[in-house]
């Protein structure tokens, strides 16, 4: 699998419709099998929600971690300019190196 094919995975869309609408169906399901079971009974069923859960918080931390290891936590600010004389030509991004946050 290339790198195109995984770029392509996340910024179509796919991915964050899929997750959403799991993310969504899995606190339906902990909000019925709370109110309609018996608790002894959804024990396993929360425990195995639970684990979902702390996959995707696992994964969140790690990938805000790898983030802000790659940008710093005070990342330098780019603007696009174009060129004023020639609107036909091509801008380019210019990098700040003063802070304004």
């Amino acid at each position: 699998m290339d790198n195109d094919t995984v770029k392509g995975f996340f910024s179509d869309g796919y991915f964050t419709a899929l997750f959403s609408f799991t993310y969504v169906c899995m606190i339906v399901w902990t909000l019925v099998i709370s109110v309609a079971g018996p608790i002894d009974k959804a024990m396993p069923y929360f425990r195995m929600i639970t684990a979902v859960y702390s996959v995707i918080t696992i994964f969140s931390v790690v990938g805000i971690c790898t983030y802000l290891q790659s940008t710093g936590i005070m990342p330098n600010r780019k603007l696009f300019h174009l060129n004023a004389d020639d609107p036909y030509a091509k801008g380019a991004w210019v990098v700040h190196e003063d802070q304004h946050f």
